[in-house]
């Protein structure tokens, strides 16, 4: 409460208290004229009236004036708070925290085998091999791919010879296993289901199996 409230009401007391002295000592001299309310009978030229009304009046000021403000509307409209400088942004402390998402743990799915490579490098029993190949990939199924290969192989005694091969790589699970379905290969004995290690990325694919007693690791570069 306000210091100017609490002396209005201290002189609004103050009055009361005088106006009750008043009515009840004694009324003043030659006085006659009275008026009646609910079977009480009152002087109406005594001046304790006059001090009673006013001193209740000025308790009842503080209550009935509209509370002041601190700041003005004006600039808690904009967010300036008590005693702040128009345009300073005030903090904010009560908004709640976002949580972060927690980050996926799951890696990236690998890039797609199906598409055209040619032949980078290849070894037999991690002997550098002299050939060339071109291989095509296509997807015709989930996980099921059919494949097409063709090989130049160059021999001192017979020379170049090119060797066709077909067949299908098919994924179960995380193993490979590829399958000849056709080839002039004279050294390839029918169909045949061969594990595979197969890895890829956006660029290149290698490829490593047993053909014939033989490892084979071949790496091709997509085109």
């Amino acid at each position: 409460m306000e210091t100017f409230d609490l002396v209005v009401m201290g002189v609004g007391g103050l009055l009361i208290t005088a106006g009750c002295v008043l009515f009840v000592t004694g009324k003043v001299a030659g006085s006659h004229n009275q008026i009646e309310a609910f079977g009480i009978k009152m002087d109406v030229n005594n001046p304790s009236l006059l001090l009673l009304a006013t001193g209740i009046g000025l308790l009842l000021v503080p209550r009935l004036l509209p509370a002041r403000r601190d700041t003005p509307p004006s600039l808690v409209a904009v967010g300036v708070p008590p005693g702040g400088h128009a345009g300073t942004p005030t903090p904010a402390t009560d908004e709640i925290p976002r949580p972060t998402p927690p980050a996926s743990s799951e890696a990236p799915p690998a890039p797609s085998i199906a598409g055209n490579y040619v032949l980078l490098s290849a070894t037999e029993n991690g002997v550098l091999t002299h050939v060339q190949a071109v291989l095509a990939i296509s997807e015709a199924v989930a996980d099921r791919y059919a494949w097409y290969s063709v090989f130049q192989v160059y021999d001192q005694y017979a020379g170049a010879q090119t060797f066709e091969y077909s067949g299908e790589m098919a994924r179960r699970g995380a193993a490979w296993a590829m399958v000849i379905l056709a080839s002039n290969d004279p050294h390839w004995y029918g169909r045949q289901q061969i594990p595979l290690q197969l890895a890829v990325d956006e660029e290149t694919l290698e490829l490593n199996y047993v053909y014939n007693g033989a490892r084979i690791v071949s790496l091709w570069e997509r085109q």
